[in-house]
């Protein structure tokens, strides 16, 4: 079986796991991309409703627009007994557009429940949205409050409706917020990671020998001890001072002298004909922290642990509850 030397090893983990936070990223710009989320940045800015129904039509779904002259159509859009919002229209170039503007944004509360008849000038921040069975439904309910026809005042209504109460709520803007945040902890693994396979002195498996002294000392010790020595079992070795185990994901180095504690569990996965159960093997050192090697055979494990109890008589070798206390 071929032996590759510890830093080898640490930059071969680290390239695995760089699949998986690239993969993620991929999925984040296809998500922005292909949804709306990524209008929010290239808002147009309209003067007029006209331009808010030109710019739907040209595929933007955000707008920064500045209206005038609304006319509050006395409908409203509720949630139980409460006003949430209030339609508004505008009349312009021999057209009816209609605006939707949260009760927050008019002032509406308990103490103050009428909105106002008329807003001279609004500016927001509105998605468009094309809906002719809502603007079908509120040119009915508006016709009727100003005694028109509901034919006529169809026929010059846009389809196009300026939303700012959805906007308002700013599901948009906290959505962006989570895919920020999730993108900027994805690429801050992702450098950890490249730092990782540059220096594996960088890695994680070195910087946690810090707990047990000078992590380059210890894992100098650790890379001359590992050329010389054996694996006991596939991805574990056992030298003169070190545990080191690895598998598909993680790389531990634990000196052994500070190991108090060693045992297996099995795992059961379930597969699509059958079912088989690996082991992990798990150290814990005199801090309390756990180091774990998942599947491996029950074989491999059993050997190891049979060579913790030999060399070192003091470690406690299985599993029990009350050692599983002690060392919380």
């Amino acid at each position: 079986m071929k032996k590759y030397l510890l830093p080898t090893v640490i930059k071969r983990i680290n390239r695995k796991k760089l699949i998986m936070p690239i993969i993620f990223l991929c999925f984040i710009v296809a998500v922005f991309c292909i949804t709306p989320l990524h209008h929010i940045f290239s808002m147009p800015s309209v003067s007029s409703p006209n331009d808010a129904a030109a710019a739907y039509r040209n595929g933007s779904i955000y707008v920064n627009a500045k209206l005038s002259n609304l006319y509050y159509s006395g409908v409203n859009r509720m949630r139980g007994r409460e006003v949430e919002a209030c339609y508004y229209y505008c009349l312009y170039e021999n057209n009816c557009y209609y605006i939707l503007i949260s009760a927050k944004t008019l002032g509406l509360n308990e103490t103050n429940s009428a909105p106002p008849q008329y807003i001279a000038n609004f500016a927001c921040k509105a998605r468009l949205e094309q809906n002719p069975s809502e603007i079908g439904t509120l040119t009915d309910m508006v016709s009727r409050n100003l005694g028109w026809t509901s034919s006529s005042l169809n026929l010059m209504s846009s389809k196009v409706l300026i939303d700012q109460y959805n906007f308002s709520k700013g599901r948009e803007y906290i959505l962006l917020t989570l895919i920020s945040c999730a993108v900027f902890v994805t690429i801050a693994h992702l450098i950890i990671i490249i730092i990782s396979l540059i220096n594996p002195m960088q890695s994680r498996a070195v910087r946690r020998l810090s707990r047990y002294g000078n992590a380059n000392e210890l894992f100098l010790s650790a890379c001359e001890e590992y050329e010389d020595s054996h694996p006991y079992a596939p991805g574990i070795t056992l030298t003169d001072h070190f545990f080191i185990g690895y598998d598909m994901h993680n790389i531990h180095i634990v000196p052994l002298d500070v190991i108090v504690w060693a045992y297996k569990f099995g795992t059961l996965h379930n597969r699509l004909l059958h079912s088989n159960i690996s082991y992990s093997l798990s150290v814990v050192a005199n801090d309390k922290k756990h180091y774990i090697v998942h599947r491996k055979t029950k074989d491999a494990v059993e050997l190891v642990l049979n060579a913790l109890q030999t060399r070192f008589p003091e470690i406690l070798i299985g599993y029990s509850e009350g050692r599983r206390e002690r060392q919380k």
